[in-house]
């Protein structure tokens, strides 16, 4: 290896690593119970990772969590009638 391939490896290898990506996209019903939650609702959430082993989590409004729901409710229900002719 030449001097200058040695120095390129070496600043490859120090860099941090900051490749983040999406582990877990959740939407979850929850059922209204508290004083400060108790109205039926979906929430939802989003999880980071990187190859460091980090991760972090976003949680959603509530109303980015109804247009998602809006927006998968057609496939939903399309999934969910197959399923119900396939188990009859």
């Amino acid at each position: 290896m030449t001097p200058q391939e040695e120095k390129e490896a070496s600043i490859s290898e120090s860099k941090p690593i900051n490749t983040w990506a999406l582990k877990k996209f959740e939407i979850e019903f929850k059922k209204g119970y508290s004083h400060e939650n108790s109205v039926d609702r979906y929430e939802a959430k989003v999880q980071f990772h990187n190859e460091k082993g980090e991760q972090f989590n976003v949680n959603i409004s509530k109303e980015a969590s109804d247009k998602m729901m809006e927006l998968i409710r057609p496939q939903i229900l399309e999934t969910a009638q197959t399923l119900i002719k396939k188990l009859s």
